[in-house]
């Protein structure tokens, strides 16, 4: 009404980015360089390629395009029973507790133990010292001699400190909140975690025009063996809900699903990373439009009196705030502890078949036994 002219809107299929600098009159970049239409409704961002195509206005806002997913609570790290000590210090532990076992059994063989049972007795001993359980072996032994004395004293003491650190990280790292570590889209490509993204045409143009090789990685790899490479939003966030799934969509709108859908501590999970910078959108004008300074005029007026950031804030969802207790702590989940059940189960299992072995071969032994004794006949008168 303020320009005194009247609207007439034209329904565009879509941004049809592929047709710049050509005379194609589809979508709303072929309206604008044919000059079907004065201006876009649709903003646009504003880009190289883009120049001769139209002319922009003023920057009315930044499109926010995430890759959003819930952060796993051991991302990227060891198993939770590795991740107290490096690879080096588990490797030393390792030479220690077989030159331990070493240093027992040469005892042993000195001591003219039987031969059979040096190895056994001394590895168990190893163990046992290692993991600060009290060594059976020994204590059926009348004395100790005084290089065992030194040499288990030794391993006591080094063991006991390791355990100490040992069990101190293993607690803490359980009561504490998980740090988020995966802040960037390399990262969340060496996770392995499948992503999806919004099934926008500008998306579909990105990904063919890009020169990132992060992004070009991300699209062979992870976008085009998928059968949910590109979806829409509700179900892009529903994966994202279910957990280990990444979903790259304008969260402006994407949120609204997040809140509508997401409990408090899928909230508290929920984290994000960038794939390729944000930027400034305009309402694009036909190129040489008399309309371009009027335009430009009453937007900065809009911008300036608060409307601008008004509609923002009451149409683009922000991110949903995590609204967590203190003084909760985090739970112990089964998949934490899954792989000490992990080891007894295979503990279990190869006991019961060295045991079917050892009776299977006793029974082959007095079997054989059985044969080889003569047999003797006696007659009686």
């Amino acid at each position: 009404m303020k320009l005194n002219f009247r609207l007439k809107i034209i329904l565009a299929s879509s941004w049809r980015l592929d047709v710049i600098g050509t005379n194609a009159t589809v979508g709303v970049i072929g309206q604008l360089q044919t000059k079907q239409v004065d201006f876009s409704m649709t903003p646009l961002s504003l880009q190289t390629e883009r120049m001769l195509t139209y002319d922009p206005t003023i920057e009315i806002g930044h499109g926010k395009f995430y890759t959003i997913f819930r952060h796993p609570k051991y991302a990227m790290e060891r198993n939770i029973f590795l991740q107290p000590f490096q690879t080096m210090i588990w490797i030393i532990m390792m030479m220690l507790l077989a030159c331990g076992a070493t240093l027992l059994g040469a005892i042993f063989t000195v001591q003219r133990t039987t031969a059979a049972n040096v190895l056994p007795m001394a590895l168990l001993i190893a163990l046992g010292v290692l993991t600060q359980q009290s060594i059976v072996a020994v204590a059926g032994r009348r004395t100790l001699t005084g290089s065992e004395k030194l040499l288990l004293l030794a391993l006591f003491g080094c063991c006991m400190l390791l355990l100490q650190f040992y069990s101190s990280f293993i607690i803490g790292y359980q009561l504490i909140e998980q740090p988020k570590t995966i802040n960037t889209m390399e990262q969340l490509i060496a996770t392995g975690m499948p992503v999806s993204i919004e099934d926008l045409y500008y998306n579909h143009d990105f990904f063919t025009r890009t020169k990132d090789p992060v992004a070009i990685d991300l699209y062979r790899r992870r976008i085009l063996p998928s059968k949910e490479g590109f979806v829409n939003v509700s179900a892009g966030i529903a994966l994202v809900r279910q957990g280990g799934h990444a979903f790259h969509c304008e969260t402006s709108y994407g949120y609204t699903h997040v809140l509508e859908t997401f409990t408090e501590r899928q909230i508290c999970e929920l984290h994000h990373v960038v794939l390729y910078p944000h930027r400034v959108i305009h309402i694009p004008l036909a190129k040489g439009s008399p309309l371009k300074e009027p335009f430009k005029v009453q937007l900065q007026i809009v911008r300036e009196s608060g409307l601008l950031a008004y509609h923002q804030t009451r149409y683009y969802t922000a991110c949903p705030r995590c609204v967590k207790d203190s003084h909760q702590t985090e739970p112990v989940n089964l998949g934490d502890v899954v792989s000490a059940f992990a080891l007894l189960a295979c503990g279990v299992l190869c006991s019961w078949f060295l045991l079917l072995v050892e009776v299977l071969f006793r029974c082959i032994q007095l079997r054989c036994t059985r044969q080889c004794v003569p047999v003797h006949s006696v007659s009686l008168e």
